[in-house]
């Protein structure tokens, strides 16, 4: 019976240096000074991101099986100052009018970001596009157009990479005399 209780009293000795030796908190803080790991997922559901990993994944592979097949748009965020916030393309309509169609982007296209549209256009292939972009401090307000062809073409990428050169003045102080 000794052995048991001693034997009780190690291991409940043991479980108490473990917790004060954890790197997330400190030994003598109480609940509210507790601070926990930052982790990319929800503690305890690994499940869930597998899930999302795994469609992810899916994902990825019905966009370049459709890439293979008809062709893809890829347009690159190439700036640094600018955040793109809506892409278009000009759409025909029934009545022979054209417009431009809703945004095409999610969530703008930050500095360096992609995005990948699959080309499905039936008639015109030559379509203009607009870009505009936004200054990310000062909220300056860009407009870009162009042209690119959205036919169908296996195995043929169209990359647009959207980029804008200012022109900088230096004044120098020092003139020859």
């Amino acid at each position: 019976m000794r052995c048991y209780v001693a034997l009780g009293l190690l291991m409940l000795g043991a479980a108490s240096a473990v917790s004060a030796d954890s790197p997330f908190g400190h030994p003598f803080a109480d609940d509210a000074d507790t601070i926990v790991p930052i982790t990319s997922y929800p503690l305890g559901q690994s499940e869930v991101v597998a899930h999302s990993q795994l469609r992810e994944l899916q994902y990825y592979w019905v966009q370049k099986d459709l890439c293979d097949q008809y062709g893809c748009l890829i347009v690159l965020n190439d700036t640094r100052l600018y955040k793109v916030a809506e892409f278009r393309i000009e759409s025909h309509l029934r009545d022979g009018s054209k417009r431009w169609s809703a945004n095409l982007l999610d969530h703008p296209l930050l500095p360096t970001d992609t995005i990948t549209r699959v080309k499905t256009a039936s008639i015109d292939c030559e379509r203009p596009v607009q870009f505009i972009l936004k200054h990310r401090k000062t909220k300056e307000t860009v407009v870009m157009e162009g042209t690119t062809d959205l036919c169908p073409t296996p195995h043929a990428d169209n990359l647009i990479r959207i980029n804008i050169k200012l022109p900088e003045v230096t004044v120098d102080e020092k003139q020859p005399q």
